[in-house]
């Protein structure tokens, strides 16, 4: 009971995280063998000094223990692209 009521959280949040993005995001299946393993989704938004990057992706495996990676990345860049600030968080879930 208590996996149960663990993955239904984890799901929960992961949909409150994802639905910041809008209709500009790009949303990718990641694929291992034929078999959908995962998705990534990033955005470019504009922001007053320039642009915000964010991109976050999650990977099922089972590998040492692990069943779920997820990697977030955002990113602040001057107009031209020059990063001005980053920030990144990765964590896994056992399953």
């Amino acid at each position: 009971m208590g996996w149960l009521l663990r993955t239904a959280f984890a799901r929960v949040g992961l949909a409150g995280d994802l639905a910041r993005y809008g209709s500009t995001a790009h949303w990718k299946g990641i694929y291992f063998r034929g078999e959908k393993i995962g998705f990534s989704v990033s955005e470019t938004l504009p922001v007053d000094d320039g642009y915000e990057l964010r991109e976050e992706a999650q990977i099922q495996v089972g590998l040492l223990g692990a069943s779920a990676t997820r990697l977030v990345t955002s990113a602040r860049v001057d107009p031209s692209f020059a990063l001005r600030s980053g920030h990144e968080r990765q964590g896994q879930e056992s399953g």
